[in-house]
């Protein structure tokens, strides 16, 4: 995912629901604290950073209240996709 084989790209991947107070921090006070975490775990070191993003997906796994029991209709209708392989969380 990075052209330079000497740098590294690293995701982290927080989850809230969008009344939680971080959830609501702007995009500079969000990359700042996320930056702290990591500083303060050892992963990395303040300085090498080059880069940052933030990405706020609302809602972004599924919940199944209800209607876990019909499960089994978006996996038959899934199955039937050629090519198609579900993989990972909720895959």
């Amino acid at each position: 995912m990075v052209k330079n084989n000497t740098k590294v790209w690293i995701c982290l991947e927080y989850m809230f629901s969008d009344t939680n107070d971080i959830w609501k921090m702007s995009d500079k006070e969000f990359i700042d604290y996320a930056i702290e975490e990591v500083v303060s775990i050892g992963i990395l070191d303040r300085a090498p950073i080059e880069d940052t993003c933030r990405i706020r997906i609302e809602k972004a796994y599924p919940a199944y209240f209800g209607t876990y029991s019909e499960f089994g209709l978006a996996k038959e209708y899934l199955d039937s996709l050629g090519n198609l392989y579900c993989v990972g969380r909720n895959g």
